[in-house]
């Protein structure tokens, strides 16, 4: 029994180092690259392909965590569909290599040992079967349509569209089959296309929406920490911390995810950061420093004529966002006071708890 269980817990630790090498192989061979690599309370992350790592502190995984990054392009919804399927069926064959051997070598020796490695190799195998069939259903049953509705949203900004002609609306239904992921990704962009035409009354509605995204098992549970939803924060915090004001809550989700914001040197989160240094922890003179990285990580990014992580629509919000912080702390009575929306405290605006 001791046995049996130190061997499950043997292959989770296994299944966690066979999706990191599958990761690794598929972006050996297609068009896709290692962009975040979180192993030991350390992360690293690069946003080309040719570039290298930018390691910083994180939250402690013990499991490595590869995440797949991929340059937009017209054809990214089906290359993405064929490139997680592949991720499956890799993951499959590995695990596949796996059993077979351990269970070839060790199948009816009674020992502590062999027993421990059984256990690992029938972990490895069913949580590999159940993946991929779970990966199946939600291709062909349950269907990918916010995913892809969501890329092919991102493609149009890429191209050239505003926020302001985006056409957010979905049929009824696509969202609740959505991945916390892909919803999280969804909302994100309602949010800013939201915030650019300062409708504060839908941003209100999706940052609650996002908030409860984000929760393990549903509103006032505890919040998960996601390496492809960490996003979905710096959208809370801004709101929390300036949009309507909630110190308290800005405050808990500032610490949920605290390493990857100061460790973030691209303009959202360097803004994103300054208003919380600013609206919450009234520290001018940090809000100040952080403001001017941002300035000069946009500047970067405006002039960089290869840029494919960030849009002109997200650089023309970012822009304005820094402007307003700039005009906000130049006011030397009642700093914070100025150009913020007001929102009436009724019950659907309640603060975030």
């Amino acid at each position: 029994m001791i046995a049996s269980f130190i061997g499950i817990w043997l292959g989770i630790i296994i299944v966690g180092v066979l999706m990191a090498l599958g990761t690794s192989l598929i972006a050996l061979f297609s068009s896709a690259w290692v962009g975040t690599i979180r192993i030991f309370g350390k992360t690293g992350r690069k946003k080309k392909e040719d570039s290298s790592y930018t390691w910083s502190n994180d939250k402690f995984v013990f499991l490595p965590v590869f995440v797949l990054n991929m340059d937009l392009q017209d054809d990214i919804d089906s290359k993405m569909k064929k490139l997680n399927m592949s991720m499956y069926l890799v993951l499959l064959f590995l695990s596949s290599i796996y059993a077979f051997v351990i269970l070839y070598f060790f199948w009816m020796n009674p020992q502590f040992g062999p027993t421990i490695l059984r256990a690992s190799a029938w972990m490895v195998l069913i949580n590999a079967v159940l993946s991929f069939f779970k990966h199946l259903y939600t291709v062909f049953i349950k269907g990918e349509d916010l995913a892809s509705f969501t890329r092919n949203k991102m493609m149009s900004i890429k191209n050239g569209s505003t926020f302001e002609q985006l056409d957010m609306s979905i049929p009824d239904g696509m969202f609740e089959k959505g991945s916390r992921k892909d919803k999280v990704l969804y909302l994100h962009l309602c949010y800013c296309k939201a915030l650019w035409m300062k409708n504060f009354t839908a941003l209100n509605n999706l940052v609650r929406q996002m908030d409860l995204a984000l929760r393990k098992h549903g509103a006032n549970t505890e919040y998960t920490y996601d390496t492809m939803s960490v996003f979905g924060y710096y959208d809370i915090l801004f709101y929390s911390s300036y949009v309507n004001h909630n110190a308290a809550h800005a405050v808990r989700i500032y610490n949920i995810f605290k390493p990857r914001l100061e460790a973030d040197m691209d303009p959202n989160g360097r803004r994103v950061l300054a208003y919380y240094q600013f609206y919450v922890q009234k520290q001018a003179q940090e809000a100040s420093i952080t403001l001017n990285q941002a300035i000069e990580a946009l500047h970067k990014a405006e002039m960089d004529p290869d840029r494919n992580d960030v849009t002109q629509a997200e650089i023309d919000l970012e822009r304005r966002l820094i402007e307003e912080l700039q005009d906000n702390m130049t006011r030397v009575l009642n700093p914070g006071t100025f150009t913020r929306p007001v929102i009436e405290n009724t019950f659907d605006d309640a603060p975030l708890i």
